[in-house]
């Protein structure tokens, strides 16, 4: 459990100011957060932990930076989440994508996105990074509450109660909008042929 934001942010404030003391302590306070989602975007340990590190040296240098507008978790993560997507683009080895998605009782069905193999082959990779620029694409296409939704979920790999806490919502409101987002997410892949 994550202490109050006013804790963190005063954390922040005296990270800023050079204290490295207070900065271990965000470091130890994110570094699960944090891990779990580089995890989560790079699949694995290794990828993971220099994402994770890129993430607090991000944090340490722009600490001063925290003006307060959001609570810190919810800053934090979305430095993690970005420097995590940034991590996947500048990846280039070979992966099985897929989505998956959820009904409203929580049950989850795993639907690949259609990847051939052979990324020797020009005409098989364009064809493989067009799926994902489409599936890229739609995410982005969505409405703001439904692109965060399935980013805290699918991406960070939040779970409900935590998606809860962060956006100050109920678990039911949560399963709800991660259903809804995932239905409209499904509807336009499934138009523009992705599933």
């Amino acid at each position: 459990m994550l202490p109050d934001n006013k804790y963190l942010a005063d954390l922040m404030k005296q990270a800023a100011r050079g204290n490295e003391a207070a900065f271990s302590d965000i470091v130890r306070h994110f570094e699960r957060i944090v891990y779990n989602i580089a995890i989560q975007a790079t699949g694995n340990r290794e990828d993971a932990l220099d994402v994770s590190q890129e993430v607090f040296m991000k944090l340490w240098r722009t600490a001063g930076s925290y003006r307060g507008e959001c609570s810190v978790t919810s800053w934090v993560i979305r430095i993690a989440r970005n420097t995590s997507l940034d991590a996947l683009r500048r990846r280039s080895t070979r992966q099985t994508d897929s989505l998956t998605l959820e009904d409203e009782d929580g049950d989850t069905t795993e639907r690949a996105i259609p990847v051939t193999e052979g990324d020797d082959d020009p005409v098989s990779s364009y064809e493989r990074k067009e799926r994902i620029a489409a599936v890229r694409r739609a995410i982005s296409e969505l409405c703001d509450e439904h692109k965060e939704i399935i980013l805290l979920r699918n991406i960070q790999g939040l779970s409900y109660a935590e998606i809860a806490d962060l956006l100050g919502i109920e678990e039911g409101t949560v399963k709800s909008r991660i259903h809804r987002a995932r239905n409209c997410l499904k509807e336009k892949l499934i138009s523009w042929n992705i599933l």
